[in-house]
Parts: C-alpha cells; sequence; structure tokens
C-alpha cells in the first residue's frame, strides 16, 4: 500500500468482491477509530478486535493518571502522607521500566491493579 489514507485503503479493498469480503470474520486494528469504521464499511460481517498491545497500553496510561492524581493528594510533608506517597511512586517506577518479558509485565500489572483496588477499598480513592 502506498499511504494509509483511508479513501486509499476503502478503495483498496473494495476491489474485492462482496461475497469474498462477506467472509472476513474478524480485523485487528489498532485504536485508530478510521480503521475501526473502514473494517465495518467494507467487511459487513466482521468483528473488530483492538490488538492487545494498544488495548494494554491504554490501560497503562488510565492507571498511571490514577495513580499520579493520588500522588497529588499527599502532603509529602507529613511523614504518614509520604509513607504513602513513595509507595505508590515505586509502584510506577517499577511498572514502567521496560521488561522484556510478558510474564513479568502481567506480573507487575497484576500487582499494580492490587494497590490500586486495595486503595479503593481503603477509601483512599473516591
Amino acid at each position: 500500500m502506498p499511504t494509509r489514507r483511508l479513501h486509499h485503503l476503502k478503495d483498496y479493498f473494495k476491489n474485492y468482491s462482496y461475497e469474498a469480503r462477506v467472509f472476513v470474520k474478524t480485523v485487528v486494528v489498532d485504536m485508530n477509530a478510521p480503521y475501526t469504521s473502514l473494517s465495518k464499511d467494507v467487511f459487513p460481517t466482521v468483528i473488530v478486535i483492538i490488538d492487545c498491545f494498544h488495548l494494554v497500553q491504554l490501560v497503562m496510561r488510565s492507571l498511571n493518571q490514577i495513580r499520579i492524581k493520588l500522588m497529588n493528594r499527599y502532603d509529602t510533608t507529613r511523614p504518614e502522607d509520604k509513607k504513602i506517597y513513595r509507595k505508590l511512586k515505586s509502584i510506577g517506577n517499577y511498572y514502567l521500566k521496560t521488561k522484556q518479558s510478558c510474564v513479568i509485565q502481567t506480573t507487575a500489572t497484576n500487582v499494580y491493579l492490587k494497590v490500586l483496588k486495595a486503595l479503593w477499598a481503603s477509601s483512599i480513592i473516591s
């Protein structure tokens, strides 16, 4: 494909017969909205799947934003607040390091989610 512009992609896929396009069951896309709409326009019976990388990236960015908002609530001049602040900061730093293994990433995500769940349960997150 010379370009990823939506009208070029649409023209490319419309070269296939309608009968051939009906047989496409799933399409994996990134989170670019035009790709989702293109998939549904060109392939009438398709189920659109967002690829794992972009989904995990969205979840981790969202969790990191929550963590930062939580951290900003604490007065680091108070020792008890500073302790919680540092725990939240270390969780973020631990996860944001690049990891090669999916097992390590999954473990870090599980720890991250457990800590956020515990904070939610203790009414620190409202």
